[in-house]
Formats: C-alpha cells, sequence, structure tokens
C-alpha cells in the first residue's frame, strides 16, 4: 500500500515546505533511514453526502457545460425544445418544467410524484427516502422564484422511456434534469471512511486513507456508476506549488494513491471502465488496511518524490462565466445565453 508523508520531524507538512528539490531530497532520506514504521492509529469515520436542489437556470447551464460539454445557447435550445413538447405515444407532451427560472423549489404535488417514484424504484427505507420532504429555497439575494426549478413534468417518465423519442443531445439533458430532481428527494449518501497513520519513531507521519459506500442514497440515481466506489487516497500531503512530496510505500497491500472524480453526466463506456479500475483499487487498498491494528509493524519498500506546479487560473468555460455572471449579479435567466453570444460574436 502507499501511504503519504504528513509530517516530518514532527513537524506537519504545508503546501510549500519541501519548495526545492533539495527540500525533498531531504525529506526522501529522512524516510529511507527508518526501515521499518509502526501502526500508531487505525481511526474509522463515517461521512455523509447530501443531494443539491433542483436545477436553476444558472446551476442547469453550468452543469451541462461542465458534464455535457455543450454550448449555453444549444443547452438552452435543447431545454426549449423539451419544454414546448415533442411527440409521445401519439400526443405532444412538454417534459419539463420552465427553464428560464431563479427558483429551485418543486411544488408539493411534483414532491410527493417524486417520493412516490423513489419508494417504487428503490424502496421505502430510510436509506433510500427521507422521513420529511426535502425543501429548498434560493441563496441569491435578488433571486426571483416565481417558477419552480427546472423539473421533469412527469417524473415517472424516464430518461430511458424516451430514449426513442429524443435526440442524443436531448436525452442527455433530459437525463441530466430527471435525475438531479429525483436525487433533490432521496436519502443522504453514507460512506464509511477508514484512515491509517504510520510514524517511523523519529517524528515522522505518513498516511493512508480510503473510503467505501454504505448505502448510495440519491448517489445510486445521480451517480449510478460510482455509487459504489469511493475515493482512494493516500492522504493529503501538500499538493501545489513547485513543492515536492514524499511518500513511502510499506508492505500489506498493493494499493495506490489516487481519487474518485465522479461525474452525473453521460452514460459512457469509458466512464464505466473508469469506475470500475477505481472500484478495483478502492477494494484493494480497504482491504489491505482493514488488516492493519495499531503498533503492527510495516517495513518500507519503497520512497518516491512527485513535483507540482502551480498553473494560472484556467480560461473561462461558458459554465464558469455564467457562474461569475451569477455571482456579479449581472445579467438574468432568460440573458445568460444572449450575452455569451454577443461574447462569441464580438
Amino acid at each position: 500500500m502507499e501511504a503519504a508523508l504528513v509530517e516530518l520531524h514532527g513537524r506537519k507538512l504545508g503546501k510549500f515546505d519541501l519548495e526545492n528539490a533539495a527540500a525533498a531530497a531531504a525529506a526522501v532520506a529522512t524516510v529511507q533511514a527508518s526501515p521499518w514504521w509502526r501502526v500508531s492509529c487505525v481511526r474509522r469515520s463515517e461521512r455523509k453526502s447530501s443531494p443539491s436542489s433542483p436545477f436553476n437556470t444558472a446551476a442547469f447551464q453550468q452543469e451541462a457545460s461542465r458534464r455535457l460539454s455543450m454550448p449555453v445557447g444549444v443547452v438552452m435550445r435543447h431545454a426549449q425544445r423539451l419544454y414546448e413538447g415533442v411527440r409521445v405515444d401519439g400526443e405532444e407532451r412538454g417534459l419539463i418544467t420552465y427553464m428560464r427560472t431563479d427558483g429551485v423549489s418543486m411544488s408539493e404535488e411534483a414532491i410527493d410524484a417524486t417520493r412516490r417514484y423513489v419508494a417504487k424504484a428503490f424502496g421505502t427505507g430510510p436509506e433510500w427516502l427521507p422521513e420529511a420532504p426535502r425543501v429548498y429555497r434560493s441563496k441569491a439575494k435578488n433571486a426571483q422564484e416565481a417558477h419552480e426549478g427546472i423539473r421533469p413534468v412527469d417524473v415517472n417518465l424516464t430518461p430511458a422511456d424516451l430514449s426513442h423519442v429524443l435526440s442524443n443531445d436531448e436525452f442527455r439533458v433530459y437525463q441530466l434534469i430527471w435525475r438531479r430532481a429525483v436525487a433533490s428527494q432521496m436519502a443522504d449518501g453514507r460512506h464509511e471512511q477508514l484512515s491509517v497513520s504510520l510514524e517511523d519513531g523519529e517524528g515522522s507521519l505518513a498516511r493512508a486513507s480510503c473510503s467505501r459506500v454504505i448505502t448510495p442514497g440519491f448517489e445510486a440515481v445521480l451517480r449510478p456508476h460510482t455509487a459504489d466506489s469511493a475515493s482512494v487516497n493516500g492522504a493529503t500531503d501538500g499538493d501545489g506549488g513547485d513543492a515536492s512530496d514524499a511518500s513511502g510505500e510499506t508492505s500489506g497491500g498493493d494499493g495506490e494513491s489516487g481519487e474518485n472524480g465522479a461525474s452525473d453526466g453521460g452514460e459512457s463506456g469509458e466512464g464505466l471502465a473508469t469506475a470500475t479500475a477505481l472500484e478495483a483499487r478502492r477494494q484493494a487498498l480497504m482491504a489491505s488496511l482493514e488488516l492493519l491494528v495499531e503498533n503492527d509493524s510495516l517495513p518500507l519498500l519503497r520512497v518516491s518524490r512527485t513535483q507540482h506546479f502551480t498553473s494560472p487560473p484556467p480560461r473561462f468555460s461558458e459554465g464558469a462565466l455564467v457562474k461569475r455572471l451569477e455571482e456579479l449579479e449581472v445579467g438574468r435567466p432568460s440573458t445568460y445565453a444572449s450575452i455569451l453570444r454577443v461574447l462569441r460574436d464580438r
């Protein structure tokens, strides 16, 4: 297994504490001087994650831009068609509520319908359905909540039911809206976190950690491919700047550091393969960490160091620009797409 160095000579390592190659080399030499490391602490904890509210216009445009890689104008055209209606089973049916809105709430009827769907699809247990409905309110100071958040008109009309009547992009947009709305009324996701600390007796400390899903809750809808995956990491070792980190690999497993960047976007084969690989790594690390108890001694097998570089802020994507416009209170939900169009044209 891999553990990241978090303390050196009794001092916690910050982001820029190993500021050059010489400092990193000295840290590596210190770690290598201790051939055996003792398990000083095995800590288990539980973390909960809560669902987000249904989309308002700004959040919808940001997520569609980020998850679906669609320009904001294209996203809104697809949403407009879903709102105006498509032919389903021989009749024209509007599929989503009004898509230019500051609101994030849902009507009582929509909440009841969503909770009934969750109970039917997953069960009525507290791991799927919270005891009381979730109620959301916009946090924006100038929010005009005349409309609900963006949600499916009929929650029972799942994305799979519409795959034969929608274009691929329309399907992905509807799926994004449907998943977010359904997830908003589901239970929290619960994750078990396991952290193992190793010390060398000379004031240095390394840490390996892993988490796994206890109950996925809303993540079963929002991130179906990753609901059974969890983060796998050595520890926060101060990445960024020109700092280097020294990681000591000890015996006891073959897990490696990394992290799970779960996505709630489309169901691609690549996404499924990534989730499967992360799950395999998580299981390997979790299995090795669970075997350890305090005062176990582990031999040091290898020490590696990695250099990190700071980067300037990236250029605005359309989704990031919409977020910034919202923060600055520039424009309204109905004008974000036209503002971006003018900027592109100029």
